[in-house]
């Protein structure tokens, strides 16, 4: 799994959550006298919650997660566009993000052969495979069958013989597979080697996971 992120601000959890609202400075303030954040026991299936402040309440149920969601977006967006950040930027549309990522189809063998095709969702950016009533694009071509090159190294280093050159000190070998990797440095020289290329796809990834794993942390 390859990605990508930028961090394009921040966002005081401690605000989100309402603690401030209650008259604390902070959670430090909060938790001396006496409050509790959320207080509950994974089940296995779920939550049981014995104790939690208002913004934590159904932490397993669909719609108030969604509700939660949509109030970090929206806290974090007024505080990026107040002028009292410089160096904050706006969270993106979630169709700007899936624009600026691959297709499905090109990212996944399971969306290329999917009958109704893939979808990306929400800010998580996830491909989901979709149903025959969702509104997806299905994909137009099969998925590349890759193929690992032949480990031919082992062979000729048995012989004494090598199939690989270098420059001095800009590869470097490995020992498992006999491939060689080649840098270059700043002057522009480069080391020429024996590879082989394979396809691969970038997925950017939203700054709003780091925010959710922000949310998700206050859980543990």
């Amino acid at each position: 799994c390859t990605f990508s992120y930028k961090i394009l601000g921040y966002l005081n959890i401690d605000d989100l959550v309402g603690i401030t609202e209650m008259g604390y400075k902070n959670y430090e303030e909060f938790c001396e006298d006496g409050g509790v954040e959320f207080k509950a026991t994974n089940t296995g299936s779920g939550f049981k919650v014995e104790e939690s402040i208002d913004f934590w309440e159904k932490p397993g149920d669909e719609e108030a997660n969604a509700k939660r969601t949509k109030k970090m977006v929206e806290m974090y967006n007024k505080l990026a566009s107040n002028g009292t950040s410089a160096n904050m930027s706006p969270l993106p549309s979630i169709e700007t993000l899936t624009e600026a990522n691959p297709k499905c189809e090109e990212n996944s063998p399971k969306c290329a052969s999917a009958a109704n095709g893939c979808a990306r969702s929400l800010y998580s950016q996830i491909c989901m495979v979709c149903s025959s009533s969702d509104n997806c694009e299905v994909s137009s071509s099969a998925f590349p069958d890759l193929t690992l090159p032949s480990n031919s190294s082992s062979s000729s280093s048995e012989d004494g013989s090598s199939d690989s050159s270098t420059d001095a000190g800009d590869s470097s070998t490995d020992s498992t597979t006999g491939s060689a990797n080649a840098l270059s440095d700043d002057s522009g020289s480069k080391t020429s080697s024996r590879s082989s290329s394979s396809a691969a796809s970038t997925t950017k990834v939203s700054v709003f996971a780091a925010f959710a794993a922000l949310i998700a942390s206050s859980l543990l």
